[in-house]
């Protein structure tokens, strides 16, 4: 790299870095929302979008849970009735 290249990556790093803070005040998360309400707002709002995922999948696991235990119950039955409705002489 020449010395002309460093100077310009230098001179374009001191403007990005004097222009961060006005790309910051730009985002609606970063500072805008230092007020009460609002960042209460976007506080809820992350933990709201943390804990539905962990809320669903806890919500498929029980479901899956329930429905083998109920084909289990009725594959228990189904034996059962099978078993009573077996002849005695052929019961062996």
């Amino acid at each position: 790299m020449n010395a002309r290249m460093r100077a310009l990556l230098a001179a374009l790093a001191a403007v990005l870095i004097v222009a961060t803070p006005q790309i910051a005040d730009a985002c609606a998360v970063c500072l805008a929302g230092s007020g009460g309400g609002t960042s209460r707002a976007f506080a809820l709002g992350t933990l709201l979008l943390s804990v539905m995922p962990l809320l669903m999948f806890g919500g498929i696991v029980l479901y899956l849970r329930r429905r083998m235990k109920a084909i289990a119950r009725e594959e228990s039955e189904r034996r059962a009735l099978r078993a009573a409705a077996t002849p005695l002489s052929s019961r062996g």
